[in-house]
């Protein structure tokens, strides 16, 4: 009998449009395990089965927040088994502490994906844990040495410090505190965000311990929640506020001595530049997480795992080095150290490929209805989706119009963008040319692009 598996994302803490951006960059996963014979379905509607919302959505985040009120009696956790028993093994993307638990009490296996908190080598990497002992066992055997890391750290350090030493002049004996995003799925706790200003008492009694305290902003947070963090933290005298800064650059820096952050997957590379770690929250990735390189691709390793009746041995997915951060638009700190070409694809913060209508029609459903677009090209594509994105198009960009084509949409200049504004260029074809003049006045640029 063929054994069904369902690759889906965490249903009880992501809103469903995050959730299948997740899902759909896991395709490959797919195509393996259906070469192996397994009956696969990616997890694309949770609202066919979910008919109504009993988890309440936070607007300003794309998770659900109450999935502390979910225990195995619920009505959430009996829609989600009669769902889920169809299935013989479940994969999932980041569930969070409190949905894998809820699997294991109501007896579901499933395979849970994370990206590892390392992501200085040649690609990001995932790391996996498992509800069924005999898989988590099996994962064990395919761990891979954290020597690696070590000598990739040692690599990185001597790069930047040759060629790339940060710019500004360090005390000796400082500590790197790190930002994190308010919401985030790394700093939830039952039904709240946790914050630097929850520990406040903890970062004075550290900062106390070194001569400097370097608070560096996330690359993706807004200025105005970064005066928020540092309007909580201002009692602390020896704070220095870096709005800018290469993390591998600090961390390849002698003059840092310890690393501090809530649960930043910072903290868990520090520890291979030989920093001390200090964790405010906690660590994600203690509860038997194991991280896995280019078996990740092989169907050896998904053959093992899932009992495959059918291998084929020695075959692995082709993949090159960056394929997981071009695919995920996942680069992080690591943009210095990959070729021109990549970072154009990398930077953005949301590629779609499409090859018909469908697909654009899928992405612009996907699009948060309560922000505004600017459309950086007027031709077939811009023409096509200016119209149904409506009221919701802030401007438009484009070097051949002189003069505004509607009376409600401004013709805009790249210099008129401001750090918040959401750009989509539909003129994919000029995409590596475009991005560099937006990123001095946005990172939120999303690519259409498009497949022959």
């Amino acid at each position: 009998m063929t054994r069904k598996v369902l690759i889906s994302y965490d249903l009880l803490t992501v809103k469903p449009s995050m959730g299948r951006q997740m899902v759909s960059r896991f395709d490959f996963v797919q195509t393996i395990l259906e070469r192996l014979g397994f009956d696969v379905v990616l997890e694309t509607n949770r609202e066919q089965y979910f008919p109504f919302d009993t988890i309440c959505e936070d607007s300003h985040s794309g998770y659900l927040r109450t999935v502390t009120g979910v225990d195995k009696n619920s009505v959430e956790s009996r829609l989600l088994l009669e769902h889920i028993q169809h299935f013989d093994i479940v994969i999932c993307y980041e569930l969070s502490d409190e949905s894998f638990k809820l699997f294991q009490q109501l007896n579901i296996d499933v395979i849970d994906i994370w990206f590892s908190p390392i992501r200085f080598c040649a690609d990001n990497m995932f790391t996996l844990r498992a509800s069924n002992p005999e898989v988590q066992q099996k994962l064990s055997l395919f761990n891979i040495d954290e020597q690696v890391f070590y000598q990739q750290a040692r690599k990185l350090s001597e790069h930047c410090q040759q060629f790339l030493p940060t710019e500004m002049k360090l005390s000796p004996n400082s500590a790197l505190l790190i930002g994190q995003m308010l919401q985030d799925k790394a700093v939830m706790k039952g039904d709240k965000f946790i914050t630097l200003q929850d520990y406040l008492d903890e970062i004075q009694t550290l900062a106390k311990q070194y001569s400097m305290l370097y608070l560096l902003k996330h690359p993706f947070m807004s200025d105005h929640d970064f005066s928020l963090i540092r309007q909580s933290l201002s009692s602390i005298s020896n704070l220095v506020y870096l709005r800018q800064g290469n993390v591998y650059k600090l961390l390849a820096c002698p003059e840092i001595s310890a690393v501090i952050a809530l649960s930043s997957s910072v903290l868990s590379e520090a520890v291979y530049f030989g920093k001390q770690v200090h964790y405010l929250f906690r660590n994600l990735f203690v509860q038997g997480f194991i991280t896995v390189q280019d078996a990740f691709f092989s169907s050896d390793f998904w053959a093992a795992l899932l009992k495959c009746d059918n291998p084929i041995a020695g075959v692995s997915y082709l993949h090159c080095d960056n394929f997981l951060r071009a695919r995920f638009n996942a680069a992080y700190a690591y943009e210095p150290f990959i070729s021109e070409v990549l970072n154009a694809r990398v930077k953005p913060k949301k590629q779609i490929v499409y090859k018909g209508i469908t697909q654009i029609y899928q992405f612009l459903n996907e699009l948060d209805k309560d922000k505004q677009y600017v459309l950086y090209g007027y031709g077939t594509v811009g023409k096509l989706i200016a119209p149904f994105l409506g009221k919701n198009v802030k401007g438009i960009i484009d070097e051949s119009l002189s003069t505004a084509i509607d009376v409600n949409i401004n013709i805009l200049q790249p210099h008129d963008l401001t750090t918040e504004d959401e750009v989509i260029i539909t003129a994919f074809k000029y995409a590596e040319e475009i991005i560099p003049q937006l990123q001095p006045y946005t990172q939120h640029i999303h690519v259409l692009y498009s497949e022959d």
